[in-house]
């Protein structure tokens, strides 16, 4: 047991060595240690601070006052049956809720339809039915939906309706809350065209209908919608075609035609209801020409109290007779002043 206390003794006094290493032995350790590989950083963008971008995010964040309007545009194919789904969609989807302008084709109404049948709520609905006289009485049939939160219902009005057997047009005139100062007002122009319908008398009869309207109102925006169906080539003076996606299978039959270059990007979304035809819409990515112009600096020079005692001075050494009794009135002394 004595043993075993004094070696217990002697290994408890045994000295710990601590390993230090000095500052130059570390650095001649460095070149020797692992090092993590090479990473080609030259690809890796900056990331950008701020807001986020894109013509979405800027249109919601503009809300009801946008630059120019946003347009839901299709083939409904009959809308009775799917104005409930209507109603849905602009009251909880985002796009259809934000949008200012909605043009639809083929609505197949008649008179015997009212049009508390296809009213929105917040909503203001212009519409345009087949006529008797049309051979082809059944199907046909344009609307129009505007929005009463971008425009004031008694702002919008319609100015043109034509029906005959080759091309159906809606046209409307609108002056919204909110306008660049470039543009006084604007039109919305819906079309259908049907399959059978010649050709060359459809677009002449919306050539025309364009003309007069640009008569009219040559500083308005011009918005032109539709099913053009076989005229989908169809070339219009000064307007510029932005769909470019497929709106029915592997076809392009709806266009969209604006007399503003680069105004609009075209998104394609789903049908409505049963329809065979793609809804489109337009989002505008125009900038106003206020905000193209660079700011210019100007220097006003600023009257100091030097400079209005001394005009003061001036007004007392001036003899105003001259003036006085060379006119027998206020006006007469101000004309000959002026010259």
């Amino acid at each position: 047991m004595e043993n075993s206390r004094l070696g217990l003794c002697t290994m408890s006094a045994i000295p710990v060595r601590k390993i230090t290493y000095s500052t130059a032995m570390l650095r001649l350790l460095q070149p020797n240690a692992p090092r993590p590989p090479a990473i080609d950083l030259s690809f890796v963008k900056a990331r950008k601070r701020g807001r986020k971008g894109g013509i979405k995010v800027k249109h919601h964040r503009r809300g009801p006052r946008p630059f120019l309007p946003s347009v839901f545009m299709g083939n409904v194919r009959s809308l009775q049956n799917k104005t409930d789904e209507l109603y849905s969609l602009t009251r909880y989807d985002q796009n259809f809720r934000h949008a200012q302008i909605i043009t639809l084709t083929e609505t197949w109404l008649h008179d015997n339809i009212p049009s508390s049948v296809c009213d929105l709520e917040d909503w203001t609905l212009f519409r345009s039915d087949r006529q008797h006289t049309v051979e082809k009485q059944r199907g046909g049939g344009v609307c129009t939906y505007i929005n009463n939160a971008w425009c004031n219902p008694n702002n919008a009005n319609v100015v043109k309706k034509l029906c005959d057997t080759n091309i159906e047009i809606l046209c409307i005139n609108l002056r919204s809350y909110y306008m660049p100062r470039e543009f006084t007002g604007v039109f919305t122009v819906t079309v259908y065209i049907p399959r059978d319908a010649n050709r060359d008398d459809a677009a002449n009869s919306l050539k025309d209908t364009i003309e007069d309207l640009k008569n009219k109102s040559p500083d308005h925006l011009f918005i032109v919608t539709g099913d053009f169906n076989h005229c989908n080539d169809l070339n219009i003076s000064d307007f510029h075609q932005f769909i470019n996606v497929p709106t029915r299978e592997d076809k392009t039959l709806d266009l969209f035609f604006c007399n503003v270059k680069s105004s609009y990007k075209c998104y394609s979304k789903p049908p409505l209801g049963s329809s065979d035809h793609q809804m489109t819409l337009f989002l505008p990515k125009y900038k106003p020409v206020l905000r193209k112009i660079a700011p210019i600096k100007k220097s006003v020079q600023i009257w100091n109290e030097n400079a209005c005692e001394a005009l003061r001075g001036c007004f007392d050494c001036t003899d105003w007779s001259v003036f006085t009794e060379a006119c027998e009135t206020v006006n007469e002394l101000c004309h000959k002043h002026q010259k």
